[in-house]
């Protein structure tokens, strides 16, 4: 089975003034969102409430490059604050930061369509306990990077998933991404129409 993002295929049409290109960008078999798609792992408290209070790991490459979701839970904590800097390169290959702000209540999504990640950072700015373990998920979001620029959200035409045209989506054009309507189930696949800049 080929790898979602990995079958693009360009159609190009040069637009009146030669400014625009159209471009479809094919997603085949697009995986399911996962809240431990990246990663799940376990961390001493004792060890973030050092003098340190500090976690890094490195994560290995997604199939397509999508935004991630970072939940931190706990037994012991009973309340607790950071952020979870992530650095890597983005769907077009340019090295990006993101900082996410972790509480113990909620699950953290990210903007940024990841590639690939080199470090996570899990820095804590407040714990209430030094006992126990934290478990990190690191997943999947539903946010898709698309392979070209997208310099207005509103040029994205339309979307075909499976074969049925749809305007139903949620396109951002500060980070190149698309969230389909109908999320990715593994087997579902997506052919987005949109212009580009040609610069």
């Amino acid at each position: 089975m080929a790898n979602a993002g990995m079958s693009r295929k360009n159609w190009k049409s040069i637009l009146p003034g030669g400014k625009l290109i159209q471009i479809s960008d094919n997603f085949v078999a697009l995986p399911t969102a996962s809240t431990t798609g990246r990663m799940t792992t376990t961390v001493s408290t004792t060890t973030l409430i050092s003098a340190a209070t500090s976690w890094t790991t490195t994560i290995t490459e997604a199939s397509e490059p999508r935004n991630v979701t970072v939940d931190v839970t706990t037994t012991s904590v009973t309340a607790m604050a950071g952020t979870f800097v992530i650095e890597g390169t983005n769907h077009r290959g340019n090295s990006t930061t993101e900082t996410l702000t972790i509480n113990s209540t909620n699950t953290v999504t990210g903007a940024v369509a990841w590639r690939t990640i080199d470090t996570a950072t899990l820095t804590m700015t407040t714990i209430t306990s030094a006992s126990g373990d934290m478990t990190i998920n690191i997943g999947t979001g539903d946010k898709i990077g698309l392979g070209n620029e997208l310099a207005y959200a509103d040029d994205v035409a339309f979307v075909d998933e499976d074969g049925t045209q749809t305007t139903t989506y949620t396109a951002n054009a500060t980070y190149d991404t698309i969230d389909f309507a109908t999320d990715g189930n593994g087997t579902r696949n997506y052919k987005v129409y949109y212009y580009t800049p040609m610069w």
